[in-house]
Protein backbone atom coordinates (compact mmCIF):
# COMPACT_ATOMS: atom_id res chain seq x y z
CA UNK A 1 0.00 0.00 0.00
CA UNK A 2 1.32 3.64 -0.73
CA UNK A 3 0.20 6.00 1.28
CA UNK A 4 1.45 9.56 1.19
CA UNK A 5 0.53 13.38 2.65
CA UNK A 6 -2.05 15.27 1.40
CA UNK A 7 -0.48 18.13 1.62
CA UNK A 8 2.48 17.68 -0.09
CA UNK A 9 0.59 16.78 -3.23
CA UNK A 10 -2.42 19.52 -3.30
CA UNK A 11 -0.37 22.44 -4.73
CA UNK A 12 0.63 20.12 -7.65
CA UNK A 13 -2.80 19.40 -8.34
CA UNK A 14 -4.41 22.50 -8.13
CA UNK A 15 -3.42 23.87 -11.61
CA UNK A 16 -2.39 21.01 -14.06
CA UNK A 17 -5.13 18.80 -13.65
CA UNK A 18 -8.16 17.24 -15.36
CA UNK A 19 -7.86 14.24 -16.94
CA UNK A 20 -10.24 12.12 -15.31
CA UNK A 21 -13.86 13.20 -17.39
CA UNK A 22 -16.26 14.48 -14.14
CA UNK A 23 -19.47 16.50 -14.19
CA UNK A 24 -18.99 20.28 -13.31
CA UNK A 25 -22.67 20.47 -12.11
CA UNK A 26 -23.39 19.48 -8.10
CA UNK A 27 -24.26 16.46 -7.28
CA UNK A 28 -27.33 15.64 -5.31
CA UNK A 29 -26.78 14.42 -1.37
CA UNK A 30 -27.43 11.06 -0.24
CA UNK A 31 -27.24 9.08 3.20
CA UNK A 32 -23.73 8.29 4.22
CA UNK A 33 -24.37 6.04 8.38
CA UNK A 34 -20.78 5.25 9.61
CA UNK A 35 -17.86 6.69 11.05
CA UNK A 36 -14.22 7.51 10.35
CA UNK A 37 -11.62 7.01 13.08
CA UNK A 38 -8.42 8.49 14.33
CA UNK A 39 -6.65 6.77 16.91
CA UNK A 40 -10.31 6.83 19.10
CA UNK A 41 -11.34 10.24 17.80
CA UNK A 42 -14.52 9.45 16.16
CA UNK A 43 -16.50 11.57 13.25
CA UNK A 44 -19.68 10.44 11.97
CA UNK A 45 -20.30 10.57 8.18
CA UNK A 46 -23.15 10.89 7.12
CA UNK A 47 -23.71 12.91 3.74
CA UNK A 48 -22.97 10.78 0.53
CA UNK A 49 -22.27 11.99 -3.06
CA UNK A 50 -20.97 9.91 -6.23
CA UNK A 51 -19.88 11.08 -9.12
CA UNK A 52 -19.14 9.09 -12.34
CA UNK A 53 -15.69 9.92 -13.95
CA UNK A 54 -14.39 8.61 -17.41
CA UNK A 55 -10.54 8.57 -18.17
CA UNK A 56 -8.97 9.93 -21.51
CA UNK A 57 -7.34 7.66 -23.21
CA UNK A 58 -3.96 9.24 -23.12
CA UNK A 59 -3.78 10.00 -18.95
CA UNK A 60 -5.01 6.41 -18.38
CA UNK A 61 -2.48 4.10 -16.29
CA UNK A 62 -1.96 0.58 -18.00
CA UNK A 63 -4.63 -1.54 -16.42
CA UNK A 64 -6.53 1.13 -14.81
CA UNK A 65 -10.37 1.37 -15.39
CA UNK A 66 -11.85 3.24 -17.85
CA UNK A 67 -15.09 4.52 -15.69
CA UNK A 68 -14.81 4.80 -12.32
CA UNK A 69 -17.23 6.01 -9.63
CA UNK A 70 -16.07 9.24 -6.98
CA UNK A 71 -17.50 8.69 -3.78
CA UNK A 72 -17.25 11.46 -1.19
CA UNK A 73 -18.45 10.80 1.87
CA UNK A 74 -18.67 13.13 4.78
CA UNK A 75 -19.78 15.04 7.85
CA UNK A 76 -21.63 17.59 6.50
CA UNK A 77 -23.27 18.57 3.05
CA UNK A 78 -21.12 20.67 0.69
CA UNK A 79 -21.92 24.43 0.54
CA UNK A 80 -24.72 24.81 -1.91
CA UNK A 81 -23.98 26.39 -5.09
CA UNK A 82 -20.31 25.22 -5.02
CA UNK A 83 -18.86 22.79 -7.40
CA UNK A 84 -18.87 18.99 -5.58
CA UNK A 85 -15.93 17.11 -6.13
CA UNK A 86 -12.58 15.93 -4.47
CA UNK A 87 -10.52 19.22 -4.83
CA UNK A 88 -13.71 20.92 -3.78
CA UNK A 89 -13.94 18.85 -0.31
CA UNK A 90 -10.16 18.37 0.18
CA UNK A 91 -9.72 23.05 0.19
CA UNK A 92 -12.97 22.50 3.03
CA UNK A 93 -11.14 19.89 4.73
CA UNK A 94 -7.85 21.74 5.00
CA UNK A 95 -9.39 24.63 5.96
CA UNK A 96 -11.11 22.82 9.14
CA UNK A 97 -14.94 23.06 7.36
CA UNK A 98 -15.18 19.35 6.57
CA UNK A 99 -13.98 15.91 7.44
CA UNK A 100 -14.59 12.42 5.88
CA UNK A 101 -13.39 10.28 3.08
CA UNK A 102 -13.09 10.39 -1.08
CA UNK A 103 -13.02 6.97 -2.60
CA UNK A 104 -12.55 5.85 -5.89
CA UNK A 105 -14.54 2.62 -7.13
CA UNK A 106 -14.01 0.43 -10.34
CA UNK A 107 -17.91 -0.65 -10.61
CA UNK A 108 -16.53 -3.36 -13.01
CA UNK A 109 -15.17 -4.99 -10.09
CA UNK A 110 -16.82 -3.81 -6.81
CA UNK A 111 -13.42 -2.87 -5.41
CA UNK A 112 -11.90 0.44 -4.14
CA UNK A 113 -9.12 1.45 -6.12
CA UNK A 114 -7.45 4.29 -3.76
CA UNK A 115 -8.98 6.93 -1.95
CA UNK A 116 -7.75 9.98 0.69
CA UNK A 117 -8.95 11.32 3.94
CA UNK A 118 -10.89 14.92 4.17
CA UNK A 119 -9.08 16.61 7.27
CA UNK A 120 -7.36 19.65 8.36
CA UNK A 121 -4.06 19.55 7.51
CA UNK A 122 -2.40 19.17 11.10
CA UNK A 123 -4.12 16.82 11.22
CA UNK A 124 -2.21 14.87 8.63
CA UNK A 125 -4.75 13.71 5.57
CA UNK A 126 -3.41 11.24 3.46
CA UNK A 127 -3.75 9.32 0.38
CA UNK A 128 -3.70 5.53 -0.24
CA UNK A 129 -3.82 3.05 -2.74
CA UNK A 130 -5.43 -0.10 -2.23
CA UNK A 131 -3.23 -3.28 -2.58
CA UNK A 132 -2.46 -6.54 -0.88
CA UNK A 133 -4.09 -9.89 -0.04
CA UNK A 134 -5.94 -9.25 1.45
CA UNK A 135 -7.28 -5.60 0.62
CA UNK A 136 -6.67 -3.33 3.14
CA UNK A 137 -10.01 -2.17 2.45
CA UNK A 138 -13.34 -3.73 1.83
CA UNK A 139 -16.52 -2.52 -0.27
CA UNK A 140 -19.23 -4.97 0.59
CA UNK A 141 -22.94 -5.08 -1.20
CA UNK A 142 -22.03 -2.75 -3.63
CA UNK A 143 -24.28 -2.02 -6.67
CA UNK A 144 -25.05 0.82 -9.72
CA UNK A 145 -29.10 1.07 -9.82
CA UNK A 146 -28.92 2.45 -13.51
CA UNK A 147 -32.76 2.87 -13.57
CA UNK A 148 -33.00 4.59 -10.04
CA UNK A 149 -29.28 6.26 -11.10
CA UNK A 150 -27.36 5.30 -7.52
CA UNK A 151 -24.98 3.64 -6.32
CA UNK A 152 -24.52 1.62 -2.59
CA UNK A 153 -22.30 -0.30 -0.46
CA UNK A 154 -21.02 -0.72 3.04
CA UNK A 155 -17.15 0.26 2.79
CA UNK A 156 -14.75 -0.35 5.55
CA UNK A 157 -10.88 -0.62 6.99
CA UNK A 158 -9.82 -4.37 7.51
CA UNK A 159 -7.39 -3.12 9.64
CA UNK A 160 -5.50 0.08 11.17
CA UNK A 161 -4.14 2.21 8.45
CA UNK A 162 -0.86 3.39 8.98
CA UNK A 163 -0.61 7.53 8.75
CA UNK A 164 2.45 8.40 6.87
CA UNK A 165 4.22 11.47 8.96
CA UNK A 166 7.46 12.30 7.18
CA UNK A 167 7.62 15.83 9.75
CA UNK A 168 7.45 13.89 12.52
CA UNK A 169 4.27 16.57 13.51
CA UNK A 170 2.02 15.89 16.44
CA UNK A 171 -0.79 13.96 15.40
CA UNK A 172 -2.73 11.10 14.42
CA UNK A 173 -0.97 7.58 13.86
CA UNK A 174 -3.46 5.33 12.71
CA UNK A 175 -6.99 6.16 10.76
CA UNK A 176 -10.13 3.30 10.37
CA UNK A 177 -13.49 3.95 8.59
CA UNK A 178 -16.90 2.07 8.47
CA UNK A 179 -19.79 3.55 6.62
CA UNK A 180 -22.48 2.52 4.56
CA UNK A 181 -23.97 4.80 2.03
CA UNK A 182 -26.82 5.54 -0.56
CA UNK A 183 -26.58 8.36 -3.35
CA UNK A 184 -27.46 9.51 -6.06
CA UNK A 185 -24.82 8.61 -9.44
CA UNK A 186 -24.32 12.23 -11.33
CA UNK A 187 -22.95 10.99 -14.99
CA UNK A 188 -20.23 11.98 -16.84
CA UNK A 189 -20.56 14.64 -19.11
CA UNK A 190 -20.71 14.11 -22.87
CA UNK A 191 -17.78 14.62 -25.50
CA UNK A 192 -19.20 17.14 -27.55
CA UNK A 193 -15.92 17.58 -30.05
CA UNK A 194 -12.14 16.14 -30.47
CA UNK A 195 -9.70 19.24 -31.24
CA UNK A 196 -6.27 18.33 -32.59
CA UNK A 197 -3.44 19.85 -34.24
CA UNK A 198 -3.44 23.50 -35.24
CA UNK A 199 -7.51 23.24 -34.93
CA UNK A 200 -6.56 22.98 -31.30
CA UNK A 201 -3.59 25.46 -31.05
CA UNK A 202 -6.56 28.11 -32.96
CA UNK A 203 -9.59 27.11 -30.69
CA UNK A 204 -10.93 29.45 -28.31
CA UNK A 205 -9.75 27.31 -25.67
CA UNK A 206 -5.88 26.81 -26.75
CA UNK A 207 -5.90 30.58 -27.14
CA UNK A 208 -7.01 30.65 -23.82
CA UNK A 209 -4.44 27.84 -22.59
CA UNK A 210 -1.44 29.80 -24.53
CA UNK A 211 -2.54 33.15 -22.73
CA UNK A 212 -3.30 31.23 -19.23
CA UNK A 213 0.46 30.02 -19.69
CA UNK A 214 1.51 33.64 -20.79
CA UNK A 215 0.15 35.06 -17.39
CA UNK A 216 1.50 32.51 -14.86
CA UNK A 217 5.22 33.04 -16.93
CA UNK A 218 4.67 37.09 -16.52
CA UNK A 219 3.63 35.99 -12.66
CA UNK A 220 0.76 38.29 -13.47
CA UNK A 221 -1.60 37.01 -10.51
CA UNK A 222 -4.30 39.86 -10.84
CA UNK A 223 -4.45 38.52 -15.16
CA UNK A 224 -4.72 35.05 -13.37
CA UNK A 225 -7.61 35.40 -11.51
CA UNK A 226 -9.51 36.65 -14.17
CA UNK A 227 -9.30 33.55 -16.22
CA UNK A 228 -9.74 31.11 -14.03
CA UNK A 229 -13.01 30.20 -12.62
CA UNK A 230 -14.78 32.05 -9.48
CA UNK A 231 -13.82 28.53 -7.27
CA UNK A 232 -11.17 27.31 -8.40
CA UNK A 233 -8.75 25.26 -5.95
CA UNK A 234 -5.52 27.54 -6.95
CA UNK A 235 -7.20 31.07 -5.70
CA UNK A 236 -5.33 30.85 -2.30
CA UNK A 237 -2.23 30.55 -4.15
CA UNK A 238 -2.41 33.78 -6.24
CA UNK A 239 -0.16 35.58 -4.58
CA UNK A 240 3.62 36.51 -5.36
CA UNK A 241 5.19 33.38 -3.27
CA UNK A 242 2.49 31.02 -4.99
CA UNK A 243 3.01 32.36 -8.33
CA UNK A 244 6.40 31.52 -8.11
CA UNK A 245 5.34 27.74 -7.01
CA UNK A 246 3.28 27.82 -9.81
CA UNK A 247 5.42 28.95 -12.33
CA UNK A 248 8.07 26.83 -11.11
CA UNK A 249 5.96 23.90 -11.22
CA UNK A 250 4.86 24.38 -14.79
CA UNK A 251 8.15 25.34 -16.60
CA UNK A 252 10.41 23.01 -14.64
CA UNK A 253 12.29 21.83 -17.88
CA UNK A 254 12.96 25.37 -18.76
CA UNK A 255 10.60 25.27 -21.45
CA UNK A 256 9.35 29.01 -22.90
CA UNK A 257 5.69 29.95 -22.98
CA UNK A 258 6.07 28.90 -27.06
CA UNK A 259 7.98 25.38 -26.44
CA UNK A 260 5.24 24.42 -23.90
CA UNK A 261 2.38 25.39 -25.58
CA UNK A 262 3.84 23.92 -28.72
CA UNK A 263 3.15 20.32 -27.25
CA UNK A 264 -0.33 21.41 -27.02
CA UNK A 265 -1.71 17.85 -29.35
CA UNK A 266 -5.52 17.29 -28.64
CA UNK A 267 -8.11 18.81 -26.77
CA UNK A 268 -11.53 16.96 -25.18
CA UNK A 269 -14.50 19.26 -25.08
CA UNK A 270 -17.48 18.09 -23.18
CA UNK A 271 -20.71 20.54 -22.77
CA UNK A 272 -19.39 23.09 -20.13
CA UNK A 273 -15.60 21.48 -19.93
CA UNK A 274 -12.36 20.87 -21.57
CA UNK A 275 -9.48 19.02 -21.13
CA UNK A 276 -6.47 20.54 -22.91
CA UNK A 277 -3.88 17.82 -22.86
CA UNK A 278 0.16 17.83 -23.79
CA UNK A 279 2.52 15.57 -25.42
CA UNK A 280 5.83 15.60 -23.74
CA UNK A 281 9.37 13.31 -24.70
CA UNK A 282 8.21 11.36 -21.47
CA UNK A 283 4.14 11.17 -21.44
CA UNK A 284 1.52 13.49 -21.03
CA UNK A 285 -0.02 16.73 -19.12
CA UNK A 286 -2.97 18.35 -18.70
CA UNK A 287 -5.10 21.24 -18.02
CA UNK A 288 -9.02 21.62 -17.43
CA UNK A 289 -11.08 24.40 -18.41
CA UNK A 290 -14.14 25.38 -17.79
CA UNK A 291 -17.16 27.51 -19.12
CA UNK A 292 -18.48 30.00 -16.58
CA UNK A 293 -20.51 33.02 -17.15
CA UNK A 294 -20.67 32.41 -21.11
CA UNK A 295 -16.68 32.40 -21.42
CA UNK A 296 -14.25 29.77 -21.12
CA UNK A 297 -11.69 30.05 -18.32
CA UNK A 298 -9.10 27.70 -16.83
CA UNK A 299 -10.59 25.53 -13.96
CA UNK A 300 -13.01 22.92 -13.09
Amino acid sequence: MLRLPAGALLALMLMIVGAPVAPAEAAGAGKADGSLRLDKAQTALTNAYAIEVVEVPEMRMEGSPERTIMVLLTDRPMPEGRRVDDMAAMELAYDGKMRGLVLDIDPATGTVQSGRTLLPQEELPQFFSVAGDPPSVSLAGFAEDKAKGTVTGKVKTTEPMEIVNFDNRPGPKTFTFNVLFTAPLVAAPTLTATLEGDQAKDSEQGRLLKQFLQTVADGDAEKLRAIVTKDHPALSMLNPEGMAQIKEMMFADGSSVDQLFGLLTKIYVYENTAIALLRHSDGWSSFPLAREDGRWKMGY
